[in-house]
């Protein structure tokens, strides 16, 4: 909830304070993105100034050092990647942006890219989202989960489990799990 409070104002300070550009979107939503999977969003960014605009990008990843704290922070959950960071745009003309979105862990992400104009330095944030999920079925109700409500479920999960000594587990290997009619397959490789 602090969180969204934080978006719904700077959003709001971004209003007051916007780039001489228009989006073709609002929001980029990335959707369902399975989990170490590039998914791709273009956007065009219009200069509706009489004038050239020097446009920054901040993916608060890779961006300028005053976002990077919050990048490296980041960086383990998702990357962004920016077909450009820097580029001119003549007045009354457009460029078109890719933006590759990978998650790695399950989640719901919610932040924002910081677009910001060469002269006045008046941020606008491109709020964007997605939705990471796991491929298998194992823990599909760890979804978007954290800190202890993570723990608690990983632990009602595993809670059953029963636990192998190695002799035991390599039994399982070879008799089961590596199997495959009377052949044991890439043990260890």
């Amino acid at each position: 909830m602090k969180y969204i409070s934080f978006l719904i104002v700077l959003l709001s300070v971004s209003l007051v304070y916007s780039l001489p550009v228009t989006f073709s979107v609002e929001k980029i939503d990335f959707g369902d993105v399975e989990i170490n999977h590039v998914q791709s969003q273009q956007i065009y960014i219009k200069n509706i100034y009489e004038a050239e605009q020097i446009i920054y990008i901040y993916d608060a990843q890779a961006g300028s050092s005053r976002y990077n704290a919050y990048a490296q922070a980041r960086s383990l959950r998702y990357n962004i990647t920016l077909s450009d960071t820097l580029f001119v745009i003549a007045p009354q003309d457009s460029v078109s942006l890719q933006i590759d979105f990978v998650g790695h862990t399950n989640v719901l992400f919610q932040t924002a890219i910081i677009f910001e104009n060469q002269f006045d330095h008046s941020p606008v944030y491109m709020p964007f989202s997605a939705a990471c999920y796991l491929t298998d079925d194992e823990y599909p109700t760890t979804f978007n989960l954290y800190d202890n409500a993570l723990k608690n479920e990983i632990f009602v999960i595993i809670n059953n489990h029963n636990p192998l000594s190695y002799n035991n587990a390599r039994e399982q290997i070879f008799s089961s799990i590596d199997n495959f009619d009377g052949f044991v397959e890439c043990i260890y490789t």
